[in-house]
């Protein structure tokens, strides 16, 4: 069989005689799998808990016009079937009502109608594994478009960080960066005015100095800082305390130091994940540094995209419309599989 239906499984409710044994070989030497039956709960137990590509009813079996009892079932229980109805005889009523329903076709259960129904069975499985492999390859290309999106923003964001870090022969200078605030809260100086000395306002640091926890607490509910360093003993609160308080706001990096002189560290820095010492001014202010040049970058990054949006809006526009639409699809599928 030339063509890959996404299932071989056919279901044949008629007569066990001699003319369905025969349109039963005839189906299963273009390979499907026929189950020939009469049985009404067999029928609906298959029909049930068995995905079959093609139901085929007799009209009159097992009893007068239950063949249309059971494509009504048969598509209650999977839309996704081509259902047919096989009469040995003219019945335009049931034909009308047949189609109405959904039938696929009404046919003569005839021998010399079977070229006629092997040729619609292949048809319809064929159509139904088109159908079933279009649906997949949009969803593919949805993807697809998203991914390709994804890192044609990233190239484009990428291009503009390499033509400013271009401009500058290299990094950009601390003093093109955009401002830093940096809180300090310790009841000590001594931390604060290294901060001072080494990190001057000409290039855009801003040092704001608390001594007390309480004032930290109440300084971050109005003000906007990108690091803090929060002295591990206060007079008031503990200094783990304010950390995870002020740091519940993802756009800050909160630390919590202190002094170690028996241990010769200079400084020690604790976040939630990990603990970091610090053994000279140097090392703590290139760990400043390099802090401030990530949020830069992360800023930088977000200029890039809202750029990219600007530049190209209608094009994006009509892409969200279009995946809005696709998602709409994809959705509506799947929960017609849940529902089968």
């Amino acid at each position: 069989m030339s063509p890959e239906y996404i299932a071989h499984e056919v279901l044949l409710v008629a007569q066990k005689n001699e003319l369905s044994q025969e349109l039963k070989k005839m189906l299963e030497a273009k390979k499907f799998h026929v189950t020939l039956t009469t049985d009404i709960r067999n029928i609906l137990n298959l029909m049930e808990n068995k995905f079959f590509i093609i139901n085929l009813f007799e009209l009159d079996t097992p009893k007068e016009h239950i063949g249309l009892k059971l494509l009504k079932k048969a598509q209650e229980l999977s839309p996704l079937t081509q259902n047919f109805i096989l009469s040995t005889h003219q019945d335009f009523p049931a034909a009308i009502k047949g189609f109405r329903m959904g039938c696929q076709d009404f046919i003569l259960y005839q021998r010399k109608r079977f070229p006629y129904i092997i040729n619609q069975v292949v048809k319809s499985a064929t159509e139904t594994s088109y159908q079933d492999q279009r649906n997949h390859l949009v969803k593919d290309m949805a993807k697809f478009q998203k991914e390709f999106l994804k890192r044609t923003l990233g190239i484009y964001v990428q291009l503009m960080n390499a033509e400013d870090e271009n401009q500058y022969n290299g990094q950009i200078p601390l003093n093109e960066l955009p401002p830093c605030n940096i809180l300090v809260v310790d009841s000590d100086q001594q931390f604060n005015q290294q901060l001072e000395e080494n990190l001057p306002s000409e290039d855009g640091w801003q040092i704001k100095h608390l001594t007390w926890g309480s004032e930290a607490l109440d300084y971050g509910i109005n003000n906007d800082f990108q690091f803090a360093f929060i002295a591990n003993n206060l007079p008031d609160l503990p200094g783990s305390m304010v950390s995870s308080t002020l740091g519940a706001d993802k756009n800050r990096k909160v630390f919590v130091f202190k002094y170690s002189q028996e241990k010769g560290i200079f400084l020690e820095l604790k976040t939630e994940k990990q603990t970091r010492e610090i053994t000279n001014s140097n090392e703590l202010f290139e760990l400043i540094g390099n802090m401030r040049r990530q949020k830069a970058a992360k800023i930088r990054e977000k200029h890039h995209m809202a750029s990219f949006r600007a530049k190209h809006f209608d094009f994006l526009q009509k892409y969200q419309d279009i995946q809005k639409k696709v998602d709409e699809l994809m959705d509506f599928k799947e929960k017609q599989s849940k529902d089968e």
